[in-house]
């Protein structure tokens, strides 16, 4: 845990779960590819949304 990816997992597990109901358990079983693919994902998504967020704020 040095470098901190294991950490970086957990903050991933929890959006995976959070935001897809997918369990950590699965979430650590997927490949390096898979959890790869997800992450992205959600960060995609959290990017969408703060972009929305701060959209809104500016118009008021």
């Amino acid at each position: 845990m040095e470098d901190g990816s294991e950490s970086g997992d957990f903050w991933y597990a929890y959006h995976a779960y959070h935001n897809n109901g997918l369990l950590p358990s699965v979430f650590s079983e997927m490949s390096v590819k898979e959890r790869g693919i997800l992450m992205a994902f959600i960060d995609i998504k959290l990017d969408a949304e703060d972009k929305m967020s701060k959209k809104i704020k500016s118009k008021h």
